[in-house]
């Protein structure tokens, strides 16, 4: 696969991590699924905690091999800020507040806490691999992506606020720890609320707005065809020179304009890869050997048909002329 999609060193440090990250997430999730219905909950934590709080590590080394591998020169930004204060929090629960206190792990929250990290951090880095790879994901990981919110937040959300209120009755009476724990306890209501709204809002962003693109240009497409405005290229084209990035931004209107060129013209395609130095671009020569080249990715198809039917008019008219 590396073959089809090239990617610079950086990037294959980061498509590494997120590939482990998930592997490791989906077999603490195994390992819990087996051990909880054989050794019970009390004695769950034998068998998986010190497994379980390494891997939820992964969140805080991952949010530092990004920000260094890939925007390295990139400022921080609000979800940069939320995604460092989440791999914090894990990281201070499991060794803060579990480690310490290693009776509270068998109560119920404990189960229930492994179970909302593994199945939202599988997901997590099994889409954000398949991006860093392809540049795409299938549509349920996209989906889940941005929607298993609903359901890992409240879990965790409760299940930790219980170990958090449960480590109290094991800290000293009076200490600083008991008032670091105290306040903590009663900021998760109001920082769960604002992390809500963060959520919320990548789920606008980043689902329901490109899933409104997508629509959008597929039904523009449609009363396109519909009206007869991408008709096929004129007959006065003789080679069509194509070369696009299939996960990129001109992909679409690459393969409908592909979709027109006359059956008497000579078609050259060229797929690039992902980090291919090639810009995408339609290179049209006419009969006349003249050449006209534009970017699929900045027109649309009836702006390109447009730009190209130019020259053929023009060629229509010098044609008539001569006549």
């Amino acid at each position: 696969m590396d073959s089809f999609y090239p990617l610079p060193t950086n990037q294959k440090v980061v498509f590494f991590f997120n590939s482990a990250a998930a592997t490791l997430w989906f077999c603490c999730l195994c390992r819990f699924l087996i051990l909880l219905p054989l050794v019970g909950r009390r004695f769950l934590p034998g068998g998986i905690a010190d497994f379980f709080h390494v891997v939820s590590l992964t969140p805080l080394i991952g949010f530092l091999l990004v920000k260094s591998s890939l925007h390295h020169l990139r400022r921080f930004v609000t979800s940069d800020i939320w995604s460092l204060l989440n791999g914090v929090r894990m990281a201070w629960i499991c060794y803060g507040v579990i480690f310490p206190h290693p009776k509270i792990a068998k109560h119920t929250s404990y189960s229930i806490l492994i179970f909302s990290w593994c199945i939202q951090y599988l997901f997590h880095y099994s889409y954000h691999s398949f991006r860093i790879k392809t540049k795409s994901s299938p549509h349920f990981l996209f989906w889940i992506q941005y929607h298993i919110h609903y359901i890992t937040f409240p879990m965790s959300l409760i299940s930790e606020m219980i170990l958090i209120f449960l480590s109290l009755g094991f800290v000293k009476d009076g200490s600083i720890y008991e008032i670091v724990l105290q306040v903590c306890l009663l900021s998760y209501i109001p920082v769960a609320y604002f992390a809500w709204g963060h959520l919320q809002q990548r789920r606008n962003i980043k689902y329901i707005k490109v899933m409104e693109k997508r629509k959008e240009s597929a039904n523009r497409t449609d009363r396109n065809v519909d009206s007869g405005t991408t008709s096929s290229l004129p007959q006065s084209t003789d080679n069509v020179l194509v070369k696009f990035d299939a996960f990129g931004v001109g992909a679409r209107n690459a393969r409908i304009f592909l979709s027109q060129v006359p059956s008497t013209a000579k078609v050259e395609c060229k797929v690039l890869t992902p980090n291919s130095k090639d810009e995408q671009q339609i290179k049209v020569t006419f009969k006349d050997k003249h050449v006209m080249t534009i970017d699929p990715t900045t027109k649309n198809i009836n702006q390109m048909k447009e730009y190209f039917d130019a020259h053929s008019r023009k060629m229509a008219i010098e044609a008539s002329i001569r006549e």
